[in-house]
């Protein structure tokens, strides 16, 4: 079962009128894309948009310096509300906690629709409150560096060792949110191969789920794997204090987040052996939840694989987590209606069905349905 931390045991706060300010954190006003830039594409025509921005830039810098390691790295989530400054629609603190109180009530307002698939997801955009970092996003520069691909057998994590495939680090620098590092590792050969991009759950590295959910077997069955590495993940006071930060200044840290999955998809659609026309997202844990969010906002992914869902709403009086969203939240009926999604979306149980061991039974269900989802 998932953990979270510090169940609630506080009062419930008063609820007050929030008038204009809710509705500007719930999405009102957000910038979201022309709808005719998004088409509304069949399956099997969907694909991650060519990549002339992506920039190559030497290899890594020392590990010492942020994101490396697990410290917090949360400058550049912090620094966000300046550099997106004329998007913000801040709150006050009062405000602010009268939003958070009402959604660990259940009290606040939930969106009753209806929507039809492009309704949708213009309004998880909007709700997600970073809908402007869509606009122009595959034109705008994102500098990647890499280290040197080894064969697995010589790569970390050792339990991919043997393994016929290659590996290596990435880190991709992006304007408004920094630097995300990541490991990215495919088959041995040409290619193209079809890619999952990878999200880890809260606690973890790229390189701890890759290795505890024996994802080899992804590259077993012929597929690349891009696994971003999530600052800030440590479901305590640093990830609270970025949390209240993005939503007291009109934002979201959910919104970052999804905006994250979309840097590892575009630099994995850079990737020459790659093919850019067969990208599935896996989730896990807060992964999973964010996961399910970029399945709606994102038009060229093929296919989700996850193993929770949530209200957006998880906190209470001390720690607040990345996926609280108010704007999400009254969406999240309809986000979690995975039979209503635009693309395959395979609920699995949580941790991929065992928490103790290694969960590879599974593996072949998820193989399975990412064969088909891809057209692998």
């Amino acid at each position: 079962m998932r953990e979270t931390p510090h169940p609630s045991s506080s009062p419930k706060w008063p609820l007050l009128a929030l008038g204009c300010c809710l509705l500007a954190i719930l999405g009102c006003g957000d910038s979201t894309p022309d709808e005719d830039e998004q088409p509304d594409l069949p399956i099997a025509e969907r694909c991650v948009p060519e990549q002339s921005a992506v920039l190559y830039d030497g290899e890594l810098i020392a590990d010492d310096q942020c994101p490396f390691g697990d410290g917090p790295c949360a400058e550049d989530y912090l620094a966000f509300p300046d550099v997106a400054a004329d998007w913000a629609a801040p709150l006050t603190e009062s405000e602010l906690e009268d939003i958070l109180a009402q959604m660990q009530a259940g009290s606040l307002a939930l969106s009753t629709g209806p929507f039809d698939a492009a309704g949708l997801r213009t309004a998880v955009i909007e709700g997600m409150r970073t809908g402007f970092l869509l606009d122009g996003l595959h034109d705008r520069e994102l500098r990647v560096q890499e280290s040197v691909p080894l064969p697995l057998a010589q790569f970390e994590p050792a339990s991919w060792a043997g393994v016929p495939a290659i590996g290596w680090e990435f880190q991709l620098e992006d304007p408004y949110i920094g630097r995300l590092r990541g490991i990215a590792a495919r088959p041995e050969g040409d290619g193209p191969f079809g890619v999952v991009v990878a999200i880890h759950g809260h606690h973890e590295s790229a390189e701890v789920w890759l290795a505890g959910r024996q994802a080899a077997i992804l590259l077993d069955a012929g597929y690349a794997i891009v696994a971003p590495t999530l600052r800030v993940n440590d479901a305590g006071t640093m990830e609270t204090e970025v949390t209240r930060t993005l939503l007291g200044a009109g934002f979201s840290f959910a919104g970052l987040r999804v905006y994250e999955h979309l840097l590892a998809m575009r630099y994995a659609a850079s990737i020459p052996e790659l093919d850019r026309c067969r990208m599935g997202l896996l989730g896990h844990s807060g992964g999973a939840v964010a996961a399910n969010v970029t399945l709606w906002v994102d038009p060229g992914i093929r296919g989700l694989i996850t193993d929770l869902q949530s209200n957006y709403f998880v906190g209470d009086h001390q720690y607040i987590l990345d996926e609280t969203a108010p704007g999400l939240y009254r969406l999240s009926t309809f986000i979690n209606d995975f039979e209503q999604s635009p693309v395959p979306a395979l609920l699995v149980p949580y941790n991929f069905e065992t928490a103790d061991s290694p969960p590879v039974s599974s593996w072949p269900e998820m193989i399975e349905f990412l064969d088909v989802a891809t057209g692998g």
